[in-house]
């Protein structure tokens, strides 16, 4: 038999944020970093990146207003020349907090603007990258700007040089600078990003690294003098970045050993072992349907136990009355996203607790409002697709939002599909997200793509295969490796196998027409839901996902729209 020991077990604590930050009060606080010259950064002669965390109860003083051009120049950063000025740049929050890198050129200026903003009282991940090839992008929290093309002739030499931080010409910042780095020769950051967990480290093109220690102000990863001016302090508050364990020794995939120990570790690295829990049991998983639009639109949420038969039972309110909202879930949230409210799409997204009963409470935004749009979700990330500005003549299009689930706060770009569509009948393993049926420009005529993305990285979609018939609004749902899918304002099922690739086949039929325009499917890994009647019925049928075969009756919304959102707590992106 098996003895359980506790007097000789070892292993790392739950990791707490170790990283620190530099405080600066406004008064002539400010770091100055030697030596700087073309081995520092070689400025528009290499590609570059600069990035740092950044925390202030007011931006008011993060920047000055050039009377000479009448641009407001940030001053978080700084960057010198000892020829009479010629040659600067400054990088950091502006007036209306968004951010800025300004760079001077002789008579010529050159100004980078974010269109997001960083958020008073709270920690903000901002970056800029140079690329030689392609031009500048800027980044607040990890959602960038286009390219942006540098004109004018670069500075070849910046060897008598000075380089700040906390100060530029005379301003002073009010607020905290943490993990400060940047690097010559690397565009880090080429697309829209999930900002650091952990404390930077110096890779091979950093050329400074610092503001993270938190027992030294001048402290530098790579070597340089940093001279701390005014009463610029380290400081042990931080955005909560923690230390990167892959630096010490790792197990992934499955390791076999020899051992007389009494611990083994499980297999897998972190991101996938935690926190993909899977699917609640097909016994137990719920589905939940919200808002929609006929006889009006509509703040009801609804839900039913999957396994069971009946009618739905009321669960709460959505913030706002809503018609053609997506909706998609982790295990414990489910989310709605955009849809319409009066004459106007929205990009407003909340949430609810879906073990619980009650009303949604605010979550974020997406990058823009649209309504008809399809969603899916893994057990971490949500995945929102396609959808239309306006309710008339419904013009789709191929943006790709995604969301951390069990966060909160506005999505960032994943990236296009391979058509324009509405809906986009989504399914989803864990690893895997399947779109369907898109549309034309105006909305008026679909077609039987299927495309898909993998759903723990960003990217275009792929190709996937055709469906069998044209199809944009019935609605997706899966198990683990099954997708089915409904077309809309007809009783046609078709289902695809996840995992491979190639064209749907027949599943069967349901008992009325699928609800015409609705997101509104949900399963657990063993039945599906479709709403049919369309186009504004309220019947429910369920199908049984492993096999094939035709739907059969389960019960009734308490309510008739459509064009309303569905998710679940099982179904197949969970595992």
């Amino acid at each position: 038999m098996g003895i359980l020991r506790v007097d000789k077990l070892s292993g790392l604590e739950t990791p707490t944020p170790v990283t620190g930050s530099v405080l600066f009060d406004g008064t002539g606080d400010y770091l100055a970093v030697t030596p700087i010259n073309n081995s520092f950064v070689n400025w528009w002669q290499s590609d570059f990146t600069i990035e740092a965390w950044i925390y202030a109860d007011s931006y008011a003083d993060w920047w000055f207003n050039d009377a000479g051009t009448g641009n407001d120049i940030p001053a978080m950063v700084g960057h010198f020349e000892h020829d009479g000025a010629t040659n600067y740049w400054s990088f950091g929050p502006v007036s209306d907090n968004t951010v800025k890198f300004y760079y001077w050129k002789g008579s010529q200026n050159h100004t980078f603007v974010t269109s997001d903003k960083v958020v008073v009282g709270e920690w903000s991940h901002i970056a800029m990258t140079y690329s030689v090839a392609n031009g500048a992008k800027l980044f607040i929290n990890g959602r960038g700007t286009d390219y942006i093309s540098l004109s004018g002739t670069p500075q070849a030499d910046i060897s008598a040089a000075e380089f700040n931080v906390g100060q530029y010409n005379s301003e002073s910042i009010t607020g905290y600078v943490s993990n400060l780095r940047i690097l010559n020769g690397t565009a880090l950051y080429t697309s829209d990003f999930t900002p650091p967990v952990h404390e930077l480290q110096p890779i091979g093109d950093t050329v400074l690294l610092c503001c993270n220690n938190p027992d030294s102000a001048g402290a530098d990863g790579t070597g340089k003098t940093i001279t701390v001016n005014g009463d610029a302090a380290a400081s042990t508050f931080s955005p909560g970045l923690t230390k990167d364990f892959t630096f010490g020794t790792e197990f992934r995939g499955v390791t076999t050993f020899d051992t007389q120990g009494y611990f083994v570790p499980p297999s897998g690295t972190t991101t996938e072992r935690f926190p993909d829990f899977g699917a609640v049991d097909a016994a137990s998983a719920r589905g939940v349907f919200a808002g929609g639009y006929s006889p009006g639109e509509t703040n009801i949420i609804d839900y039913v136990t999957i396994s069971t038969l009946g009618n739905a039972q009321d669960f709460g309110d959505l913030t706002a009355e809503t018609e053609y909202p997506a909706g998609t879930s982790d295990r414990t949230r489910g989310l709605t996203l955009g849809g319409q409210t009066g004459s106007d799409a929205i990009n407003t997204v909340s949430f609810v607790t879906i073990a619980s009963t009650g009303d949604a409470s605010d979550f974020g935004d997406l990058t823009n409002a649209l309504r008809q749009k399809g969603a899916l979700a893994n057990s971490t990330r949500a995945i929102a697709v396609g959808g239309s500005p306006t309710s008339s003549p419904f013009p789709a299009n191929n943006v790709m939002d995604y969301f951390t689930i069990q966060s909160s706060g506005n999505a960032l770009n994943f990236g296009d599909l391979t058509e324009l569509t509405n809906y986009g009948n989504p399914t989803a393993s864990s690893v895997r997200g399947v779109f369907s049926g898109m549309s034309n420009p105006n909305g008026s005529v679909v077609t039987n793509t299927i495309s898909y993305v993998t759903i723990s990285t960003t990217g275009n979609a792929v190709n996937f295969g055709d469906l069998d018939f044209t199809g944009s609004g019935g609605g997706g749902l899966s198990n683990s490796t099954r997708g089915v899918i409904a077309r809309d304002n007809n009783t046609e099922l078709d289902f695809i196998t996840i995992a491979s690739l190639g064209n749907s086949q027949d599943f069967g039929t349901l008992t009325g027409n699928a609800r015409y325009n609705t997101d509104a499917a949900v399963s657990s890994s063993t039945r599906g839901l479709f709403m049919i009647g369309a186009p504004a019925g309220n019947g429910i049928n369920y199908i049984t996902i492993p096999s094939t075969g035709n739907g059969q009756d389960f019960g009734d919304l308490t309510r008739s729209p459509g064009g309303d959102a569905g998710f679940s707590n099982g179904h197949g992106g969970l595992g």
